[in-house]
């Protein structure tokens, strides 16, 4: 009985990203999510699908497994090894890794920024969206030219991600990414991945954190039709295998009947 207790104690103790209470300088776990292109939001893969260097091989880096709400939403967190602690600020551009990139690795990343594909964090349960690049019209580009065709632009990486974290006295409320220093994707070349973190504090109350979430100026809240057209036309048909399976069981049920019928009055 006393250990029962002494476990609860440390538990109702602890704080960490699952109480969402945190101590100065408590490490604070950075999740990466997963990638896709903006226009559809269903198509989506792994985080390190794409070429993304870290602080340590990827398979060594820690995942985090859910409920099963998680997995259905195809979540797959993996842990980032960047270095976050509570109220600790990360000095400027400060080196996450780097890499020299191979004709694929280009062509993968290329293929990223040309199609406009995003990716997903998590910090204290909170989502995080970025983009993995932008596309700049090319060099000698006259400003009142007519407008470059997307194919002709240039494919640039965003290398620097800046956090800027809210809190109010041992939680964290908002969390705001910046990405910066585009580079350009050139095989063979060399790319120094880095970040920064800046810690505010606000007055904005735990229970309200996700309330920007739901604000139309924060997050576009687009009507998914092709998703909405799916399900209605996935209705009708259980409900045509349904009134199928109903209606051959009725007829059997009734040929039955009707014979027993038949034999009675013989």
């Amino acid at each position: 009985m006393r250990l029962l207790v002494t476990i609860c104690g440390l538990a109702a103790a602890a704080a960490d990203e699952w109480s969402h209470k945190y101590k100065p300088n408590e490490d604070v776990t950075l999740w990466v999510n997963k990638v896709g292109p903006y226009h559809n939001p269903q198509e989506t893969y792994v985080y390190y699908s794409l070429p993304f260097c870290s602080t340590k091989p990827v398979e060594q880096l820690e995942h985090r497994y859910d409920a099963l709400g998680e997995v259905l939403e195809g979540n797959d967190l993996i842990s980032s090894g960047l270095r976050f602690r509570y109220q600790e600020p990360v000095n400027d551009h400060s080196k996450i890794c780097s890499m020299k990139l191979s004709e694929e690795d280009s062509a993968a990343l290329q293929y990223a920024v040309r199609n406009h594909y995003w990716y997903q964090l998590y910090l204290d349960d909170l989502p995080i969206w970025g983009m993995v690049g932008e596309l700049t019209a090319p060099d000698g580009a006259t400003e009142g030219a007519a407008e470059v065709a997307e194919e002709q632009k240039e494919a640039l990486l965003y290398t620097h991600k800046r956090f800027q974290i809210a809190y109010n006295a041992d939680r964290i409320i908002h969390v705001n990414l910046t990405s910066e220093n585009p580079v350009a994707l050139t095989a063979g070349s060399s790319i120094e991945f880095s970040y920064s973190v800046d810690w505010v504090a606000t007055d904005i109350s735990f229970g309200r954190r996700f309330d920007r979430y739901l604000d139309d100026d924060f997050f576009e809240h687009q009507i998914h039709w092709f998703s909405i057209f799916n399900s209605f036309m996935m209705v009708i048909f259980l409900m045509g295998i349904v009134s199928l399976i109903l209606m051959r069981t009725l007829r059997k049920d009734y040929a039955k009947y009707a014979r027993e019928a038949g034999d009675l009055f013989c």
